[in-house]
C-alpha cells in the first residue's frame, strides 16, 4: 500500500484487507509447508496487476512432470476437450478445479494469455491439490448432449504447449535475442524481430549498430514493405523504442502523461535503479510529500515534430498475447503517430497499467514478490486508441498460429491495400 500509487485499481481495499485476514486465520491455524504457504500468498495475485504479483508456485510444482493433461480449450470459466465439455476429472468437479486454478492468475491477463497459463498450471493444480494421478478418467458432455466417461492419456509438456498456446512461434530462433532480420529482396519485404526493449547500456550500442546496419540495407535494397515484429516483445525500457521510430516516418503529436507514484514508492525505485545521488535529489525536490507518504501526481508533456524522411514504404508491426509492457508501448504510439498498420492478435498488456518494478524476496520462505511503483495514463482521452477494455487491437487480424512465412506477409500486404 505504501509503494504501489493504484493498488485498488480493480478490487477495493475492503477485498485486499479481508483475504488478508483469511490468509492470517490460515497461517494460525495450519502448519503449512513453503509450498503451501506460497499458494496462500499468491492468492493477491487475482487481485493484482500483472506487474504486482507474488511467485506463482504451480510453476515450480510442474517442472517435474514431463508429461501433462492435454490442452484445454477455454470458453470463459467452462473447459473442453475435442468440443467435448469437461464436468469431472477424478472425483473432482470442474468447477472447483478452475476456481483453485484462477485463484492466483491476474485479472489484467489478455484473455488468450490467461488460457496458456492456466494449461500450463492445470496439471499442477490436479496432481498437488487434488492428487489427481495419470491416466485421468473423465467425465464429458458431448455436443449431442450425452455424458461419457474417458480415460485420458497424459501428452508430453512441449506438446501440451505449442497446442494450448495455439502457437508456433514458442521458441523460434528468430525470437531469441534483442533483434534479428530477414530480407526477401525479390519481393521487396524486409523483416526486424524487436525482441525485447530491456537492454543494458553496453547492448544499446550493439542495438543502434545493428539497426543502423538494418536500415541501410533496407536503403539499397530499396525494399516497400517493412514488417517489425513485437509479438513476443515482454518488455523493458520504452526510450530504446526512440532509435527504431527515427527510421520511421510519423505525423506530428503532442500529448501529455499523467504519472501517479507514492513517495516512498518511488525514493526506493529512484535508489535501487538509479543510485544514491538521484535518490538525495529526489527527496529534497518532494521533501514536502514525505510526511504521510502522500500520493505524487505529475503531467509530463511531450511532443514529437513528426517526420518524413523516415522509411518510404509501407509498416506494418506484428503484435499479440505476448507483447506486453513497453512492448505494448512500442505499438500504441506507433498507432497514435500514424506510423503504419498494426497486424495480428490484441496486444497483451492493458492500458492504463502500472510500471516502475521493485522486485523483493521474503526473508524466511525465500519467495519472490514484485510490486510497481508508477501508474500512467495519457491525459488527452481523445487521442486513447485502445478499446473500452483496455486492450489494443489490431487494424489487421492475423492468427499467430505458426511462423509467419513468406506467403503470410503477401497475404498481409494483399490486406491492406485498402488501408
Amino acid at each position: 500500500k505504501a509503494y504501489h500509487p493504484n493498488l485498488f485499481q480493480r478490487y477495493s481495499e475492503a477485498v485486499f484487507d479481508s483475504l488478508y485476514f483469511a490468509i492470517k486465520e490460515k497461517c494460525k491455524q495450519d502448519s503449512l509447508d513453503s509450498v503451501e504457504f506460497n499458494l496462500q500468498m499468491a492468492q493477491f495475485n487475482a487481485l493484482n496487476d500483472l506487474h504486482t504479483d507474488m511467485r506463482n508456485p504451480w510453476g515450480d510444482i510442474g517442472r517435474d512432470m514431463p508429461y501433462r493433461f492435454p490442452a484445454i480449450s477455454f470458453r470463459g470459466k467452462e473447459g473442453f476437450l475435442n468440443n467435448n465439455k469437461i464436468l469431472k476429472i477424478g472425483n473432482v468437479e470442474w468447477n472447483d478445479l478452475i476456481i483453485e486454478l484462477d485463484r492466483t492468475l491476474s485479472w489484467e491477463y489478455n484473455p488468450i494469455k490467461k488460457n496458456a497459463v492456466r494449461n500450463e498450471f492445470f496439471s499442477s493444480v490436479m496432481k498437488y491439490k487434488y492428487d489427481i494421478n495419470t491416466p485421468y478418467e473423465c467425465i464429458l458432455l458431448t455436443e449431442t448432449g450425452d455424458t461419457i466417461v474417458e480415460i485420458i492419456q497424459p501428452v508430453e509438456y512441449f506438446k501440451m504447449k505449442r497446442k494450448a498456446e495455439n502457437t508456433g512461434y514458442w521458441g523460434q530462433r528468430v525470437h531469441q535475442g534483442i533483434l534479428q532480420d530477414y530480407f526477401f529482396d525479390e519481393d521487396s519485404i524486409a523483416v526486424l524481430y524487436y525482441n525485447t526493449s530491456s537492454l543494458s547500456n553496453k547492448q544499446q550500442e550493439v542495438f543502434q549498430n545493428q539497426l543502423e546496419w538494418f536500415f541501410n540495407s533496407v536503403k539499397t535494397k530499396q525494399i516497400k514493405h517493412l514488417f517489425i515484429d513485437v509479438s513476443y516483445n515482454g518488455g523493458g525500457n520504452d526510450a530504446n523504442h526512440d532509435y527504431i521510430y527515427r527510421y520511421l516516418k510519423f505525423d506530428a503529436l503532442k500529448y501529455s502523461i499523467l504519472s501517479t507514484y507514492t513517495y516512498e514508492g518511488m525514493a526506493e525505485f529512484t535508489q535501487n535503479f538509479n543510485g544514491d545521488a538521484s535518490c538525495e535529489i529526489f527527496k529534497e525536490k518532494y521533501a514536502d510529500y514525505r510526511e504521510g507518504n502522500k500520493t505524487i501526481q505529475e503531467t509530463y508533456a511531450l511532443e514529437k515534430k513528426g517526420s518524413k524522411k523516415g522509411f518510404p514504404g509501407k509498416v506494418y508491426v506484428i503484435m499479440g498475447r505476448f507483447t506486453f509492457s513497453a512492448g505494448f508501448d512500442f505499438c500504441e504510439l506507433f498507432k497514435m503517430a500514424n506510423m503504419g498498420v498494426l497486424v495480428g492478435e490484441s496486444a497483451g498488456q492493458r492500458s492504463p497499467y502500472s510500471g516502475n518494478v521493485i522486485s523483493y524476496r521474503m526473508p524466511n520462505s525465500q519467495i519472490n514478490f514484485r510490486c510497481a511503483t508508477l501508474f500512467t495514463d495519457y491525459k488527452e482521452k481523445e487521442l486513447n486508441v485502445v478499446a473500452p477494455d483496455g486492450f489494443l487491437y489490431p487494424d489487421i487480424p492475423y492468427p499467430l498460429i505458426a511462423p509467419l512465412e513468406l506467403s503470410d506477409f503477401k497475404k498481409i500486404i494483399e490486406l491492406s491495400k485498402n488501408r
